[in-house]
């Protein structure tokens, strides 16, 4: 039996990516369209589902194995301390998913192409997906952000696990903490925007920690320690 499940939002939370960036890297010219959609989710403008539908529109072509793969080459990063963080997730036996309003395709390749570890789950965006990885990862799909929450309940059950910590860093993440803080969750704001504790205060939500500075891309993030006072 897993000690914990840490269900982790991705997107400028523990990478400095935002989810649509693979779409702008083949379509720059749809930045000013795309970055307001973002901004407008992630602060509960408008629903993540909205928000894709309405870039399905703009799109001349989908994005191929190929754009992806050439996006992840050139752009993939991750803040410091992540990797590091998930290594040690692995060795002291907590199941660590990922839980994003990200492509599953990102996530396909990027382990593809070795520049993430073999992650056992994944709730992702299947708006993107390749079905091509051959590792047994579970992935779950994310079709709006309620399915955050949804998906993080179906694998604490599946795996009979009591203690879960919920990391995310904006408002986009803020009903997942909402259902975490009632049913007994651990909150962390990683990176976290202004946008998240105007969410949680809106709900009377109390987040338990906060990591890092969105305004710092480059500072490292030591999630280990602070994992380490709820496990």
């Amino acid at each position: 039996m897993y000690k914990a499940l840490i269900s982790s939002d991705w997107n400028e939370c523990l990478s400095p990516s935002r989810p649509f960036d693979p779409i702008l890297f083949k379509y720059p010219e749809l930045s000013n369209k795309i970055q307001d959609i973002f901004k407008k989710y992630t602060s509960n403008q408008i629903s993540y589902k909205k928000g894709l539908e309405i870039i399905k529109d703009c799109l001349p072509s989908s994005i191929t194995r190929k754009d992806m793969d050439a996006y992840l080459m050139e752009k993939f990063s991750v803040y410091p301390g992540v990797l590091e963080f998930i290594q040690w997730c692995k060795e002291n036996n907590i199941l660590f998913m990922i839980n994003t309003t990200g492509f599953i395709g990102y996530f396909e390749r990027a382990m593809a192409l070795g520049l993430l570890p073999h992650i056992e789950i994944i709730s992702g965006s299947p708006f993107i997906r390749f079905n091509g990885y051959k590792k047994s990862t579970y992935f779950l799909d994310l079709y709006d952000t309620k399915d955050k929450q949804k998906n993080t309940q179906l694998v604490k059950q599946k795996y009979n696990i009591n203690r879960v910590i919920l990391i995310g860093d904006s408002g986009g993440d803020g009903p997942h903490f909402v259902w975490g803080k009632q049913n007994g969750c651990i909150l962390i704001g990683c990176m976290a925007k202004p946008s998240l504790k105007s969410f949680c205060d809106k709900y009377s939500v109390q987040i338990d920690e906060f990591i890092g500075d969105y305004k710092s891309s480059s500072m490292k993030i030591d999630l280990i320690t602070t994992v380490k006072k709820y496990i």
